[in-house]
């Protein structure tokens, strides 16, 4: 069973992806969507600037295929538009396309390799192929950008939790995660217990 949850905040889009089996497992990616301050004349034309607002407006209220199609062609047009690739690959992990999202989420960041979210995302898509080493190279990269990413944090410390089986690692990011986000999941709080109760045991 997946369940999605859109969080909506200002110029960006929290896309929270989660899968229920046997071991809790979710994951969540932020892609920053800015709306000015580029010095790219690609991205700073009105027509692509137009079509990015409504691909981001699609996203926000949950039509990931309306933004797709606004997007695909975007890329082609707009082929060295960092954000157009970015957002893309959002529509693309929402439409449960993680290796096209795989590709436009590398291409995001080969156009803008100083952006945590963009990195953060490629390590959701790579996750969600199967590459789980090359997910955790991305959320180091995201991790090393900016060090109190906390969503990157999370990320990461599900991943060392679920599919490395690294416990030491999965709790040093689950904490650094809960001190960064003291109002945030609570059931962060009961994996670190069940994490430091295996320890003790």
């Amino acid at each position: 069973m997946l369940r999605w949850t859109d969080i909506l905040i200002p110029v960006a889009v929290l896309l929270a992806l989660a899968a229920c089996n046997s071991q809790p497992v979710r994951e969540t990616a932020t892609s920053e969507v800015p709306t000015s301050g580029t010095n790219n004349e690609a991205e700073a034309r009105p027509d692509t600037a137009n079509v990015l607002s409504r691909a981001t407006a699609a996203l926000r209220g949950g039509s990931a295929q309306e933004a797709r199609d606004l997007l695909v062609p975007l890329t082609q047009a707009a082929p060295d538009n960092p954000i157009a690739w970015l957002n893309l690959g959002i529509a693309q992990l929402q439409l449960d396309q993680p290796e096209d999202a795989v590709a436009a989420l590398e291409r995001s960041t080969e156009l803008a390799p100083q952006s945590a979210p963009a990195h953060n995302l490629l390590g959701v898509a790579y996750r969600r192929v199967g590459q789980v080493r090359a997910a955790r190279d991305a959320y180091t990269t995201a991790l090393r950008l900016d060090p109190d990413y906390a969503l990157a944090h999370y990320n990461l410390a599900v991943l060392y939790d679920v599919y490395l089986q690294q416990p030491d690692d999965a709790l040093s990011h689950y904490r650094r995660y809960e001190t960064l986000t003291p109002n945030g999941d609570t059931e962060v709080g009961a994996w670190i217990s069940q994490l430091e109760s295996h320890h003790v045991n």
